[in-house]
């Protein structure tokens, strides 16, 4: 640890949203593996910057990613053209590409959201060989939820260096490491603020919800008897010889999927008694329905992308589109603009 640096705790437990979370509920990994993947899909560039009076108006109409109206869309793609050339042969764009030797710039990327998604942040580190100032030469994503920040004694307001903390322990300098995070407004002078709000500390207890029920469905689906029950009427019942001849003819005649839609016959008037469905049934299926809403909600997917069915293709093209505004794309203006100050 580096003279005057001071390991700052993490009070969320990203080690259980990993495991009970994107590895435990069905619903939580969909939604950041279908994210993570949208994300990763974006082309990427190089520019040059040729006028910075134009870059500025268009970085300034493009706030975060999220311009309001048409008109301010075309007026930031105009001053994009005058602000900006693109490149077509530069080592960062063969960095980009391959970042490491056994990544693709598009598994890195989904892999460096994947773990923003989770954790609330994603870590990446360059390696510039044995010169600490050299240009990078590979860029590797982190597993989050093993990175502890430190600060110094007397300044919490910034990263004085990372820790690794994953089966053995290495020092890394602020310089070379992107700590890509989320917001995080529970401010402590232990500096805990510096790591990013996992999505999950917000959502967590629909996601436990969620897992609940799914656990509950399938122990019902387990252990669940009968559908109903046949019954002689008037006061002369069954003997048993009937009983299990009855029982015999409805098990070739009436269950079964080969059955579905064949009309059977009686001899005799008989009664049934429909058990239906019940009332905890019922509950585990609004519980299902509302926690994947919320959940969505969460990580901002609108809840028709998981679920097409419930909507029709206008809605679905709609939700993507607004998926991928709302998103998706300003996660990127950010990436781009920490990506652009580390590298």
């Amino acid at each position: 640890i580096p003279v005057g640096g001071m390991l700052v705790h993490d009070f969320q437990k990203k080690g259980e949203f990993i495991r009970n979370g994107y590895m435990g509920n069905g619903v939580v990994y969909s939604i950041i593996s279908y994210s993570a993947r949208k994300f990763a899909s974006v082309p990427l560039y190089v520019y040059e910057i040729q006028n910075d009076a134009e870059f500025k108006r268009y970085k300034s109409l493009m706030g975060g990613g999220m311009t309001t109206t048409g008109p301010a869309v075309f007026q930031a793609l105009k001053s994009r053209k005058k602000a900006l050339t693109a490149v077509s042969s530069h080592p960062l764009i063969d960095l980009l590409k391959r970042p490491n030797p056994i990544q693709g710039g598009s598994a890195f990327f989904e892999n460096l959201y994947g773990f923003k998604q989770i954790s609330g942040a994603g870590a990446g580190w360059v390696n510039r060989g044995d010169n600490p100032d050299g240009e990078p030469m590979e860029l590797w994503c982190l597993p989050t939820q093993d990175i502890v920040i430190m600060v110094d004694s007397k300044d919490y307001l910034e990263p004085a260096g990372y820790q690794l903390q994953s089966g053995y322990i290495a020092n890394l300098r602020k310089e070379d490491v992107l700590y890509w995070k989320y917001w995080n407004p529970n401010w402590t002078q232990n500096g805990s603020h510096l790591y990013g709000l996992a999505p999950l500390e917000a959502g967590g207890m629909v996601a436990n919800e969620r897992s609940k029920a799914d656990k509950t469905g399938a122990t019902i689906m387990q252990n669940q008897g009968s559908k109903g029950v046949i019954h002689a009427k008037g006061d002369n019942p069954f003997t048993n010889d009937q009983r299990e001849l009855l029982q015999e003819r409805i098990d070739q005649e009436v269950n079964g999927g080969r059955n579905a839609g064949r009309v059977s016959l009686a001899n005799t008037e008989l009664g049934y008694i429909d058990l239906g469905r019940s009332s905890l049934d019922l509950a585990l299926e609004q519980v299902k329905r509302t926690s994947k809403e919320d959940l969505c909600n969460v990580f901002g997917l609108p809840p028709v992308i998981l679920d097409p069915s419930k909507g029709t293709l206008a809605n679905l093209e709609a939700s993507i589109k607004s998926f991928v505004t709302n998103k998706i794309i300003p996660e990127w203006c950010g990436l781009r603009d920490d990506l652009n100050a580390w590298l």
